[in-house]
């Protein structure tokens, strides 16, 4: 006979299950249970499942060094809270410094940024130019929950001097490792209303032009007088989604957006999926938020940040704020709190200590 399953028994798959549906700050603590919970969350199996169930969040970069959370939602976005950014005035000497951070991107929970004497900050979203002038850039991939980081080496030659450089960050799922891509001595751009698409495959590391299909141009030429007043790209329910905005005079003062998806990006396969029009003139899209099916904007009048829901017809105020820590937000990023960690990493303590 079989033995008996006892009453407190849960098969390790339906505990993977549950455990995957809690927050990350939540199984860091549960690590130190048990040895056995500490091995069941350390998991790989259990990290992707809970990256892969884990909420939408917001990572705001502000003034300075500040950095603040939201957590979207379904319906909208709520104040999360201020998370601790990885380096501090005094303990690598941020003295005259100009900027000193500069959030690069943020994918599957971990975040790149760079810290650097000089640094200029770019506006575009997926950028992040630098000027150096003989002093080092420390790049480093950090997960703010777990507090784990690793600093990456400097992308600069010893003899450069007065060098540009643009980062992006990505992660390349065939290889299954996060990347840094970097261009010297030139500007990569993502999107132009001009010219279409310029795409990066991080697995091969080659270079795409995708031009404009004729019905998006079409559709382009005839909703923006002199074409859009900007392109972004975003992600929509696992999709690649292009947001372009902009006014027509023959429309009225208003702000016209379309939201395409890219079924095909070889064959130039778009589907319109919203059209719609915002009260106001001077608006810049963020993105689209995954969860609650928002699209986030910032009305330059006053600087407040809203939500519009396309599905719903519906504009409301989201809690992103100007104040003291953010008098000037630099750049908006979705991010996912997650388990990850990346080979080499180690505690933030002994990270910062290299830099310092």
């Amino acid at each position: 006979m079989a033995a008996a399953i006892t009453e407190n028994y849960i098969p390790e798959d339906l505990v993977i299950i549950i455990l995957s549906r809690l927050p990350a700050k939540s199984l860091l603590r549960f690590k130190s249970v048990s040895k056995t919970w500490l091995s069941l969350i350390s998991n790989p199996s259990l990290v992707d499942s809970h990256l892969g169930l884990a909420a939408e969040s917001l990572l705001v970069h502000g003034s300075k060094s500040h950095l603040s959370m939201l957590n979207c939602s379904y319906q909208s976005i709520s104040l999360y809270s201020g998370i601790e950014v990885p380096y501090f005035e005094g303990e690598i000497h941020l003295e005259g410094r100009v900027g000193g951070l500069c959030v690069v991107g943020s994918c599957n929970g971990i975040v790149c940024a760079v810290v650097k004497d000089d640094i200029l900050f770019g506006l575009e979203i997926n950028l992040c130019p630098c000027y150096t002038y003989n002093n080092p850039i420390y790049i480093y991939l950090w997960n703010p929950v777990t507090k784990q980081a690793k600093l990456l080496p400097d992308p600069l030659c010893s003899d450069s001097k007065n060098v540009s450089i643009s980062l992006g960050f990505g992660f390349d799922l065939i290889a299954n490792d996060f990347k840094v891509v970097r261009i010297a001595e030139g500007v990569l751009y993502w999107t132009t209303w001009r010219d279409g698409i310029i795409r990066f495959d991080l697995n091969n590391e080659v270079f795409y032009n995708d031009s404009f299909p004729a019905n998006v141009l079409m559709i382009m030429s005839r909703e923006f007088k002199f074409g859009p007043d900007n392109v972004r790209i975003t992600e929509m329910n696992d999709s690649i989604a292009v947001i372009m905005h902009g006014i027509n005079e023959n429309y009225g003062l208003q702000t016209r957006v379309l939201l395409w998806t890219v079924d095909d990006w070889i064959a130039g396969s778009w589907t319109l999926r919203y059209k719609f029009v915002l009260d106001s003139t001077g608006i810049w899209v963020q993105g689209y938020l995954n969860h609650g099916g928002n699209i986030l904007y910032r009305r330059d009048g006053d600087k407040k940040w809203c939500l519009y829901n396309p599905e719903r017809k519906e504009a409301e105020n989201s809690p992103i704020r100007v104040d003291t820590h953010n008098k000037f937000i630099r750049k908006i990023f979705k991010h996912t709190e997650s388990l990850v960690t990346i080979t080499g990493s180690e505690p933030l303590g002994e990270m910062l200590k290299k830099i310092g």
